[in-house]
């Protein structure tokens, strides 16, 4: 049986008590609307307080999250954390964009004003730069591996696209004997074509130091270029 089971029962077992002692004291009978008027007030009970104890066990797991991350990150990060958010706040009030680089020179920032307080209290600069190297490292991480990913992406992408082109034109290549008969006899068709234009290029053009290739050179070398990609 569950806690709360158990403390509705047991107000259920005070209200029947109270409800008997009632009817003792009195001398009749209690009706029906009172008994389940009663019961309802003791139900509503149990249930406030099933919601109040959820809440303080709601409120104890925050506590306990927010303890783990002050241990993990320090309160210093904390306070650092806050100062940038601060300085990332009144510098895009002044116009100036949200960004990676926004965020940078708040950090900048935050690390002048800690690294200036340090040393206004007299402290040595061995006694704190570590701390606040650990700090920075905690808040650029997420920064930096924004940058790697955005980085790595795109690179990623690329490889799977190549690696895809790769494994059609493996397909591709396969070749039946009558397949690549019909291929070969087109390569030379259109290499023929093309080395006959570019021979009339030439002969038109003998008398000059330089001469463009004509409109029937260009057609026959894409030609060439569409069959050669079918390789």
């Amino acid at each position: 049986m569950t806690r709360r089971s158990r403390f509705a029962l047991s107000h259920s077992f005070y209200a029947s008590l109270m409800i008997t002692a009632a009817a003792g004291f009195h001398g009749d009978r209690i009706s029906c609307a009172a008994y389940c008027g009663i019961t309802d007030s003791f139900n509503a009970l149990s249930s406030s307080v099933d919601q109040i104890n959820r809440f303080f066990t709601a409120a104890a797991e925050f506590m306990a999250t927010l303890k783990a991350i002050l241990t993990a990150t320090g309160m210093a990060t904390v306070v650092l954390f806050l100062a940038v958010i601060l300085i990332s706040t009144g510098l895009s009030a002044l116009g100036v964009p949200r960004s990676k680089l926004s965020f940078i020179i708040s950090l900048a920032a935050a690390d002048s004003f800690w690294f200036a307080w340090e040393k206004a209290l007299g402290n040595a600069a061995a006694g704190f730069l570590p701390g606040m190297i650990k700090s920075n490292a905690i808040l650029l991480a997420p920064v930096a591996l924004v940058a790697c990913l955005s980085f790595a992406a795109p690179l990623a992408k690329k490889l799977w696209l190549k690696s895809v082109h790769l494994i059609r034109n493996v397909k591709k290549n396969e070749y039946s004997p009558d397949s690549a008969m019909e291929l070969m006899i087109e390569l030379d068709r259109k290499a023929a074509s093309l080395r006959e234009s570019i021979m009339n290029d030439t002969k038109l053009g003998l008398k000059k130091r330089s001469f463009p290739l004509s409109g029937a050179t260009i057609e026959a070398r894409q030609s060439l270029e569409k069959t050669l990609k079918k390789i």
